[in-house]
């Protein structure tokens, strides 16, 4: 997850977007927020990360 880290100590706010718990778990820990789902089953990319 080195680009998430990268772009989180530039400033700037990381959403990642994973399918699996274990994907997530990778994503929460390089500090990014998750959305959890998949392309194909989201309502609104713009709903609050968890």
């Amino acid at each position: 997850m080195k680009h998430e880290a990268d772009l989180i100590a530039a400033g700037h706010s990381v959403l990642g977007l994973s399918q699996s718990e274990k994907g997530a778990a990778a994503v929460r820990a390089a500090g990014a927020n998750i959305l959890q789902g998949s392309l194909e089953e989201l309502d609104s990319p713009t709903d609050s990360p968890s």
